[in-house]
């Protein structure tokens, strides 16, 4: 951003306000709004930063779903407009110059705990105590009470509404997070119970009434806002539920699921933290390092896109209120038609679950995340009628177990060689991965060289391959 002239900077600040303005003017945004909004974008050059300034009597509203819902429709729009023109760290939303805590410093965030490293059941005993984890589909059908009725938070776009949708992901996500995190996986919105008042099914309501029935001893958890008159005030008190709840259970981390709204042409992957958040920041890097690892394994989505960096966001209460490292995964846009037939595919939400699931168990263990990658095979030359020890070095983390097929694409004259071995290691191990080749004897010149393709496939069906060549020499049998 530093890098802008004072003019181009100008130029994009006007555009942006212009362009971003019209659209949000479309329609209305709030409840009781009745005026359009006059928004003013600007660039802090020294922060790295977009301010977005909605003017002082919104500020009231800065800690709202309708905000939040606002604030999302810019911050794509900003992203999508300025993405290969400008980088920067944060969209910071203004009401009359001041930020949300002006208004409510209550909200203020509490620094997040930092969890003790876990160890895997594939790897190591498991802690004796499994670490919780808090998954949540968003959003659930909620009561209105403008409109005294029962209805869902989200739209239908393209076929789906996101409110009956991220359930299916949540679940393919806690089964895995079982299975191959070894946690205990917590849902903030439920299947199960006797009929609800609003008799609606429990599947389709808001994490809100789930633990509203499990805690009506503890409103502070799902009725969080008790002096609130908004028509939309348990709505509200929906996207606080779920992180309060994680508090109060001592949740290891928070998973909140959700798919994305904006123009049509917006689409891909974005996995949110809090601003001020190191350990949610890390967690989001992993997350979609592995999403990008696991999705791109199918050739219809290679293409699909899947950023290296998390977003930072500062005014969400789902990433805001929770003590632990908390992200929330958009697993794609569902106004974007293309994104909203791979939504509904249940190979995709296999894949990016897989993704999510791997993304935090390798963030939970302290380890870094790298796609997987052969980097180098290292042989010592052999004699003939010997055979020969091939280390196998690798970078990522595959999931075992992982097989190995050696084909060969050069064999010396005289010599029998095999097209293809597949070798399988069923345990997981570090790299190198280690087999032998062969030395056959032979009659011709002193020194032979065989070229074989190695190619690594793990258990999820990441691939990844290398040529390699080792050498034989003429000598004792």
């Amino acid at each position: 951003m530093s890098q802008l002239t004072e003019d181009r900077r100008a130029e994009l600040e006007i555009a942006l306000t212009h362009d971003i303005g019209r659209t949000v003017n479309t329609s209305r945004h709030f409840s009781e709004q009745v005026k359009d909004i006059n928004l003013l974008i600007s660039f802090d050059i020294p922060e790295n930063e977009i301010v977005v300034e909605l003017g002082e009597e919104y500020g009231m509203l800065s800690r709202g779903s309708e905000m939040e819902d606002l604030e999302d429709l810019i911050s794509n729009d900003i992203r999508f407009q300025l993405e290969g023109v400008v980088s920067f760290d944060l969209i910071d939303f203004r009401f009359g110059g001041k930020d949300m805590y002006f208004y409510f410093p209550e909200e203020r965030p509490e620094p997040e705990s930092k969890p003790a490293m876990q160890v895997s059941t594939l790897t190591g005993p498991l802690m004796e105590s499994p670490p919780r984890v808090v998954v949540t589909a968003g959003h659930g059908v909620y009561r209105n009470y403008q409109w005294n009725d029962w209805r869902a938070q989200r739209d239908e776009h393209n076929g789906i509404t996101e409110d009956y949708l991220t359930p299916a992901y949540a679940d393919v996500l806690e089964q895995l997070l079982k299975l191959r995190s070894g946690v205990d996986v917590l849902r903030a919105r439920t299947f199960r119970g006797p009929p609800h008042y609003s008799n609606r099914l429990w599947a389709d309501l808001s994490a809100r009434y789930h633990l509203q029935a499990l805690y009506p001893e503890l409103p502070a958890i799902w009725h969080s806002l008790p002096q609130s008159t908004d028509s939309m005030r348990e709505r509200d008190e929906g996207l606080r539920t779920t992180p309060l709840y994680a508090n109060h259970i001592g949740a290891k981390a928070l998973i909140n699921l959700h798919t994305n709204g904006g123009e049509t042409s917006a689409t891909g992957v974005q996995v949110l933290f809090h601003e001020k958040k190191i350990e949610s920041a890390k967690l989001a890097d992993s997350i979609l390092c592995a999403m990008k690892e696991q999705i791109h394994t199918d050739d219809r989505w290679k293409g699909y896109r899947v950023p290296d960096k998390g977003h930072a966001v500062r005014n969400k209460a789902e990433t805001r209120l929770g003590n632990m490292p908390s992200v929330i995964v958009e697993a794609g846009f569902h106004t974007n038609p293309n994104d909203a037939e791979m939504l509904t595919n249940r190979r995709f939400q296999l894949l990016s679950m897989r993704g999510v699931e791997k993304g935090y168990r390798l963030y939970s263990e302290g380890k870094t995340c790298a796609p997987l990658e052969l980097k180098e095979i290292v042989s010592a030359p052999g004699n003939t009628g010997s055979k020969v020890p091939v280390a196998v070095h690798f970078n990522g983390h595959p999931q075992f177990p992982v097989r190995v097929i050696k084909e060969t694409l050069s064999c010396p004259e005289g010599w029998s060689c095999l097209k293809e071995k597949t070798d399988r290691y069923e345990l997981p191990q570090p790299s190198p991965l280690a087999y032998e080749s062969n030395c056959p004897s032979y009659q011709s010149q002193d020194t032979v060289t065989a070229v074989q393709r190695l190619t690594m496939i793990d258990t999820d069906g990441v691939i990844t391959s290398a040529e390699h060549s080792f050498v034989c020499n003429k000598g004792g049998a």
